[in-house]
């Protein structure tokens, strides 16, 4: 996908997601969501994305950045309704509780759980680069 060592090329990305997919690939099923997100290899499709971010989740449910993935399509609306306050917190709390960064730093910008600290969440979302 990236192109490390490799040319990048996001359609035969996509052909080995889907295949380690196939055989219960967690981590496989986040990054097809990820593709469907922004459009990389495959039509961009928000409602598909979160449809393979939940898999991943029932899949493997320490899958925290399939999680954080699906707190961010709650929280920007993308593929589901905007749901900050609800589905959006539940998926970032319980990401940031297992270290995902960009969950964190969520849960910093909003207060859930933490004191709210924009400086914090700056960081966290920095790091999560």
């Amino acid at each position: 996908q990236n192109g490390l060592g490799v040319a990048q090329d996001l359609d035969r990305a996509v052909r080995w997601y889907r295949k380690a997919a196939e055989q219960g690939g967690a981590l496989a099923l986040d990054n097809l969501g990820c593709c469907s997100l922004y459009g990389w290899g495959v039509a961009k499709d928000p409602a598909a994305a979160v449809e393979w971010f939940r898999k991943a989740v029932a899949q493997k449910p320490d899958c925290w950045c399939a999680l954080s993935n699906l707190g961010r399509c709650h929280a920007h609306g993308w593929g589901v309704p905007r749901d900050l306050e609800q589905e959006a917190r539940r998926c970032f709390r319980e990401a940031a509780d297992h270290g995902e960064e960009e969950a964190l730093g969520w849960c910093f910008e909003h207060g859930w759980g933490v004191e709210k600290d924009l400086v914090r969440a700056a960081e966290c979302f920095r790091e999560a680069i």
